[in-house]
């Protein structure tokens, strides 16, 4: 059993040795989000690079990236000329290129409506090494806190994120997230794991989701422990920057359970500096995850292609 003092050591050590250095951009390899199209970009290189045949592109979404695109200059050239890259995808290489964590330029404001509370989080990267946040809600009282998070690379399909945050009259909460893809990157795993100092508190959630479900839908399967042990069942659908989420929450019996609905707005004005995400939620216990990893599967190539090259 997980005693609380093991869970806050198994913290430090993770970020004593676990630690991962954020990565520079290459100049080689064109790095780039998904909020513009990045023809121009490649463009660009082959005007100032005459003699190289294939240019180097690595998508990145949500200050990470994993595969990289070797794209050849004829054949995109015969792309831009015919106004269709689909074909173009199928004559591009595709390279694992491992997880690579990037230190985000951006400030990330979220906003948080439920029926039970309304908050604000202001996040921002800190010396390129850490994110620091500072955050008010209203759920109970309203209170203003502080927050520091650090993302590790376990490995190409697993990745891990250390909290530590302090609210006004409150004893600081150290939280640890596990993320890990199945071999078959159809499914993913996630465990959420947070501690209150000074208590003998240790809540947990673990979740078990399939993706892809008629090619359209996740199906999230998972437990809270929220001082007793409540199953929950999910089904979510992603369309570009919006998530659509519904399911049962805190199910004690087949007559006692909450029905959970939520939409997430991911970069709601398209700002280049300022990312502003909304989420609008039912109810409190709705399990969303802090990471995951479903935008770097090998299968999710065609949609990231679609998204960098069509914007």
């Amino acid at each position: 059993m997980l005693t609380n003092h093991t869970f806050f050591f198994v913290c430090l050590a993770m970020t004593i040795i676990c630690t991962t250095p954020l990565k520079a951009e290459k100049k080689s390899i064109i790095i780039s989000d998904l909020e513009t199209s990045v023809s121009n970009r490649i463009e660009s290189f082959f005007i100032k690079n005459p003699n190289e045949d294939n240019v180097l592109w690595m998508p990145k979404v949500n200050e990470k990236s994993r595969y990289i695109f070797a794209i050849p200059k004829v054949a995109f050239r015969s792309s831009k000329k015919y106004k269709d890259t689909a074909d173009l995808y199928y004559l591009s290489k595709k390279i694992d290129n491992n997880l690579v964590l990037y230190p985000t330029k951006k400030i990330f404001f979220d906003i948080t409506l439920s029926d039970e509370y309304l908050a604000f989080k202001l996040k921002k990267n800190l010396f390129e090494i850490l994110d620091g946040s500072i955050f008010i809600n209203n759920k109970v009282s309203k209170s203003v806190g502080l927050g520091l998070n650090k993302k590790f690379i376990l490995s190409k399909n697993k990745l891990a994120n250390l909290t530590f945050e302090k609210t006004t009259n409150k004893y600081p909460i150290i939280m640890l997230d596990f993320a890990g893809l199945s071999i078959s990157e159809n499914s993913e795993y996630y465990i959420n794991m947070r501690h209150s100092f000074k208590s003998n508190d240790l809540k947990y959630a673990l979740n078990y989701t399939l993706f892809d479900i008629f090619n359209k839908y996740d199906l999230s399967l998972g437990i809270q422990n929220d001082n007793k042990i409540y199953p929950e069942i999910f089904l979510s659908y992603k369309k570009d920057n919006t998530v659509f989420l519904g399911g049962i929450v805190k199910i004690e019996n087949k007559s006692n359970f909450n029905i959970f609905l939520g939409v997430q707005f991911f970069n709601i004005f398209n700002k280049n500096n300022l990312q502003t995400n909304l989420n609008i939620k039912h109810d409190y216990y709705g399990n969303y995850k802090k990471i995951s990893l479903r935008d770097m599967r090998k299968k999710n190539l065609n949609n990231l292609w679609k998204r960098g090259m069509n914007n």
